[in-house]
């Protein structure tokens, strides 16, 4: 029976990979770099910055591409629904955040897109883990320190990164079509998905 509930963050809690995405083009072309499509950068949503830039630009420069990177947290934005369903959550649940974004940059997201950090019982971001996604032994030590058991846990992401670190850790999943992923990804994983984490105290619901 699912006693907690981890939650990615980009794309799942906010609303913040628009943006990002917008700022890698424009450094991609400041920087002469090749091409390449918004639905190959979702295909490395999820992992640590480098990760996915050296999944696009394996030759990169990642120096170089940092020093010129210039986002500003003010276009990160919450997902409608989204908070009112984690308060809603919380009354049955114990709630986990687990990202590969870093604790600084987190912590400005989390505050313009309204995401209350106290909410959760257990925040782990790239700079508390050894292990990062999709490794799934990301998940050892947020389910150690909650005294929970894998198959006690439900992960929601947005990305199909999200699901295949969930499935090889033996983690229960649900998808949300706020982020990377698409409805034929999920469906290529053979997980469930929901539109936004705002429809699933509905779907948990359902379950049996």
């Amino acid at each position: 029976m699912t006693q907690a509930l981890f939650f990615d963050f980009d794309g799942t809690l906010s609303d913040s990979l628009t943006p990002v995405w917008v700022e890698y083009q424009r450094v991609m072309k400041k920087l002469g770099l090749p091409e390449k499509t918004y639905q190959e950068f979702c295909l490395h949503v999820g992992k640590p910055w480098e990760q996915v830039l050296l999944g696009m630009w394996p030759d990169l420069d990642i120096k170089s591409f940092t020093e010129n990177y210039r986002f500003s947290e003010e276009k990160v934005k919450s997902i409608e629904g989204v908070n009112t369903a984690l308060n809603v959550l919380s009354e049955d649940y114990v709630l986990g955040l687990l990202t590969s974004r870093g604790r600084l940059t987190l912590e400005k997201h989390m505050q313009c897109s309204k995401v209350d950090p106290k909410i959760f019982s257990a925040i782990y971001t790239r700079d508390d883990t050894r292990r990062h996604k999709p490794d799934p032994r990301v998940f050892n030590e947020i389910t150690a320190k909650l005294g929970l058991d894998k198959a006690e846990a439900l992960y929601v992401g947005d990305s199909t990164v999200d699901a295949l670190s969930a499935r090889d850790a033996g983690i229960g999943f649900v998808g949300v079509l706020t982020g990377a992923a698409v409805e034929e990804d999920f469906m290529r994983f053979n997980v469930d998905f929901v539109d936004s984490v705002a429809d699933l105290p509905d779907y948990l619901k359902q379950l049996p």
